[in-house]
């Protein structure tokens, strides 16, 4: 068996290698049409940014482009959705982005990847892949940027919550009403701090296993990571009473310590 994988491993690399220039503008056109739309679906505030020829020809742009054009342009489109909930939001979440990259940006390309990670990724219930995975192929030094990646799911989420809410108003809000709104909704939200240090400490302790000396380190990190992340959301479930879904979150980290095994396994 493990050899028949290893041969499949093998061909599937040299696949690549023949193929890479259009294997790779490919799975960038298909990334982005997914995250794309999973932006567009969820915010949904600007009615033309729902059109799917947009959203297909901006993933065609992605694709025949640098890689740094694709979580820009993944940043544009969020912007543009939010600036139709809350001007004042767009331009908070704007320079607060261009904060970080000031002080983090020196990997830009792969900060890119992991911040947009968690946002993207909740939305298909895999968001507990992301500290496994970082783990295994990143430093530390990625960490801010997973921190800002689950702070910036949350800030959207506010953002959704809102506009439910003012939808309901018979009266017109306030132009600091939406900031306001943002801000009660991430200092009250216990399920925030409780995944910052779930993902944070998955991230250390995989990346700690993975460094070390003993034999199937990196396969053995995954295990051993998503227990502790499970482990952390069980007991904050329990204490601090978060309603999580627990059935819904057993089956997310199985699924995703899976996927993280065949990313392990071929990467």
């Amino acid at each position: 068996m493990m050899m028949a994988l290893l041969t499949l491993k093998s061909r599937l690399k040299g696949f690549y290698e023949k193929h890479y220039r259009i294997l790779r503008c490919f799975g960038k056109a298909v990334l982005m049409i997914i995250t794309l739309m999973i932006i567009t679906s969820q915010l949904n505030y600007q009615a033309f940014l729902a059109n799917h020829w947009i959203v297909l020809l901006l993933a065609v742009i992605c694709a025949v482009t640098p890689d740094v054009a694709s979580p820009l342009c993944a940043f544009l489109v969020t912007e543009i959705e939010v600036f139709q909930v809350s001007e004042l939001i767009a331009v908070a979440i704007l320079l607060i982005v261009l904060i970080y990259y000031l002080l983090f940006g020196r990997l830009a390309n792969r900060q890119s990847v992991v911040l947009a990670s968690v946002p993207v990724l909740s939305v298909l219930q895999i968001s507990y892949l992301v500290p496994i995975v970082g783990g295994l192929f990143f430093s530390p030094v990625m960490i801010p940027a997973l921190i800002s990646s689950v702070f910036f799911y949350f800030v959207l989420c506010g953002v959704q919550e809102y506009a439910l809410a003012a939808s309901r108003m018979t009266q017109e809000s306030t132009f600091f009403e939406p900031l306001k709104y943002l801000l009660d909704y991430l200092r009250g939200n216990l399920l925030l701090y409780t995944l910052l240090v779930a993902f944070v400490l998955t991230f250390i302790c995989v990346y700690l296993i993975r460094r070390s000396k003993i034999q199937y380190a990196s396969q053995i990190a995954i295990l051993v990571g998503a227990i502790l992340n499970l482990s952390i959301l069980l007991f904050a479930n329990i204490f601090l009473e978060l309603n999580v879904d627990l059935l819904l979150m057993v089956v997310s980290i199985v699924v995703c310590v899976l996927i993280a095994y065949l990313i392990q396994f071929f990467g």
